[in-house]
């Protein structure tokens, strides 16, 4: 507990009660830090005994013997590297830190071989479970290290300036929600990125702006921003409950001194745009629609003054990361967004696709014949089978059966083509209560689906159910004979409200449909919203839930 201060919150009560609960955060806080020291501890010996193992493994039993006297104390998973103080500008190659797995030139060679073994054939798909497109480690990364290991690299330089309390957020922003913003990542692929890249050459400003969105992220996920936001609550008395803050702080410090430079800012900084992307993505999750208008607006006036300098065009994806704002700004207002889609994908990809039709065969189907019925307006037919097709992309990564997974550019192309169908969502108007709840119920799949970086918890998701709700309280999907599509948007608003207040309201419209379908079974339900937009991969558990509590 040397050298941390903090505070108890005193009501001034001295009841009884009063002081057994001021007692009981007490010890919750000496129990955390114990938490912490005991944390500690078995980083220290689990890099110490990683170490012994990694030179029996690669050293002759006679070499080990002799170079057991000389042997040095390994580094902490959790020890600085250098005060937290230090300028982080530069390249970070440069300034080479110890490795979290002691690396021996043993070792990197036999990576390296292995490696080369594997090129020859690992372009080659298999399944999932033959381990094809895995390559073994010569050594396992601790379980408590907070910065991952990739499988094709050992661990790449990062910066100095990296401390306990940052790391742990920067592995659950790896580790969790880089996989869920970008589903057609690998775990091979997220942790290669990880140690390239942006995170290779970052500075202190774009580490603090990706604490920041992973700490608010995991703040909403573990109530310690609900906690933080009652007074009566003590869920957030723990270190860490109030890193969100902190980091935005940071972030907007850091922002404000780059920017206070006057005429010498740069205005093609790759790191300010992160920044302010990072804070409006934060107030997605929050749902502080002044801030982010704030930001956005700031946003807007750095890439018209981008635009001004031939010299240095804009590069994809940070004119992708602006329009991303824009969407996420739009959605949390109800409006259209302010910026044409303008950005186009210019990375070469294999052409043309390989068709994957066979793949979800009935995904949409019911959708696109009942949408005549529904509007006469026939330019959301594009957007439902371009779901639809990114769907079956998304899948096929999934299940390793498309021969791009590992090319970066596919990625993109991914990411291009879901902002797409995102805007025009946004953009798209319509005329009756009916076809507003597809339009919002398509929305929420988007973002849950093809883009599952937002929980339930987040602003974004929570204004749209709130929407649906509302317009579901004015619709009749059964006197129109659509039961079956009421059935739909019913569950997708009940997957998306889970644990939260509008569950309930989404479980009534789902039994209303099942009553006027006359469905006998949770699998007969199955394969009628597998004619709508449904996967039972991501909805499967969710169907059984919302099944049992709207047919008790």
């Amino acid at each position: 507990m040397a050298g941390k201060v903090q505070f108890i919150n005193s009501t001034g009560d001295f009841s009884s009660a009063a002081k057994k609960a001021q007692k009981s955060l007490v010890r919750s806080h000496i129990a955390t830090q114990r938490q912490h020291q005991r944390r500690q501890r078995d980083v220290e010996n689990h890099a110490r005994g990683t170490r012994v193992v990694s030179s029996e493994q690669s050293t002759p039993p006679t070499a080990a013997l002799n170079n057991t006297a000389k042997e040095t104390p390994p580094e902490s998973d959790g020890e600085e590297t250098a005060d937290e103080g230090m300028n982080p500008a530069g390249n970070a190659l440069e300034r080479y830190t110890s490795p979290l797995v002691a690396v021996s030139n043993e070792m990197v060679e036999q990576i390296s071989s292995t490696e080369a073994e594997g090129n020859s054939n690992n372009d080659v798909l298999r399944p999932f479970h033959e381990g094809g497109h895995l390559l073994p480690l010569p050594t396992a990364p601790s379980p408590y290290s907070y910065l991952g290991q990739g499988t094709r690299e050992w661990f790449v330089p990062m910066p100095l300036v990296k401390s306990h309390r940052m790391s742990k957020h920067l592995f659950y922003y790896v580790n969790v929600l880089m996989p869920k913003l970008h589903p057609s990542y690998t775990t091979n692929l997220v942790r290669r990125t990880y140690g390239c890249g942006m995170l290779r050459y970052a500075d202190e400003l774009t580490l603090a702006s990706i604490a920041a969105f992973s700490a608010t992220s995991r703040a909403l996920i573990s109530g310690d921003m609900e906690g933080a936001q009652s007074p009566t609550s003590s869920s957030a008395f723990h270190d860490g409950a109030f890193d969100w803050i902190h980091y935005k702080g940071q972030t907007i410090r850091l922002l404000n001194e780059r920017l206070a430079s006057g005429e010498s800012v740069d205005v093609t900084d790759t790191g300010l745009v992160t920044g302010i992307v990072s804070l409006i993505f934060m107030e997605a999750l929050t749902g502080n629609v002044t801030e982010a208008t704030t930001h956005m607006n700031g946003l807007r006036c750095i890439a018209t003054l981008w635009r001004t300098q031939p010299h240095k065009p804009m590069p994809y994806k940070v004119a992708s990361k602006i329009v991303a704002s824009d969407i996420k700004l739009a959605t949390l207002t109800n409006t259209s967004p302010s910026l044409p889609f303008a950005i186009t994908f210019d990375v070469p990809i294999p052409q043309p696709l390989p068709g994957i039709s066979h793949l979800l065969p009935t995904l949409g189907t019911r959708l696109l014949q009942q949408w005549a019925a529904i509007s006469t307006n026939a330019a959301f037919i594009p957007i439902i089978h371009d779901i639809v097709t990114m769907t079956r992309y998304t899948e096929a990564v999934y299940d390793w059966v498309f021969p791009y997974i590992e090319d970066d550019s596919y990625m993109e192309y991914i990411g291009h083509q879901n902002l797409w169908i995102e805007h025009r969502l946004l953009s798209f108007h319509t005329n009756g209560v009916i076809d507003e709840a597809c339009r919002i119920a398509c929305h929420l799949y988007v973002n849950t689906v093809l883009v599952r970086g937002w929980s339930n918890n987040s602003a974004v998701i929570r204004r749209l159910v709130g929407r649906l709700r509302e317009v579901l309280s004015k619709g009749s999907f059964e006197r129109e004979g659509l039961g079956d599509m009421l059935l739909w948007v019913s569950f997708i608003g009940a997957c998306c409200s889970h644990e939260r207040e509008d569950e309930g309201s989404f479980s009534t419209e789902f039994e209303k449909g099942v009553v006027s379908l006359g469905l006998e079974s949770c699998e007969a339900a199955s394969g009628l919203l597998s004619r709508f937009l449904f996967i039972e991969r991501v909805h499967g558990e969710g169907l059984k839930r919302v099944w049992q509590v709207a047919i008790r």
